[in-house]
């Protein structure tokens, strides 16, 4: 028997300036200015992108704003093909060094690769330092216990 509108479809902020100052502009108009073509377009591509060409202050449906052509296609040009600014990485098929542990136990859960803050691989039983040439192998100190004498 009464109308209640979708408060989550109003904005409350524009619906309290339309009762408030909307109406003002309208009459100081009395001198209006003469504007040139360009302008009243631009004036009016402003309004429709600021959404200000609203007359409604109810909601009656929670319609989805009208999408709006800030820029025309028209004056719009296609963007230039881009260009990869850094060249492709290569990544080898083959291993440039093998760590090899042919004795040690082959466990899933054990972790028994380390790179260490000062640059050296461990794995297994041998150390690796890529300034260096070769490996060396790390000290026993229990039976398969390792560490790094480093």
């Amino acid at each position: 028997d009464r109308f209640i509108s979708n408060r989550s479809a109003m904005d409350f902020d524009y619906a309290h300036y339309m009762l408030t100052e909307g109406n003002k502009k309208g009459k100081e108009k009395e001198n209006p200015e003469v504007m040139s073509p360009s302008q009243e377009a631009y004036l009016k591509q402003l309004a429709e992108a600021f959404n200000m060409n609203r007359t409604r202050i109810l909601a009656f449906k929670n319609k989805p704003p009208t999408p709006v052509e800030l820029i025309p296609d028209s004056i719009v040009s296609p963007p230039p093909p881009s260009k990869s600014s850094k060249p492709r990485r290569y990544i080898p098929q083959s291993s440039e060094r093998t760590l090899d542990a042919p004795d040690i136990l082959d466990d899933f859960y054990l972790n028994l690769l380390d790179w260490g803050s000062r640059n050296v691989l461990t794995k297994d039983t041998k150390r690796w330092v890529p300034s260096e040439s070769g490996f060396t192998v790390l000290e026993q100190s229990y039976p398969h216990h390792w560490k790094d004498g480093w």
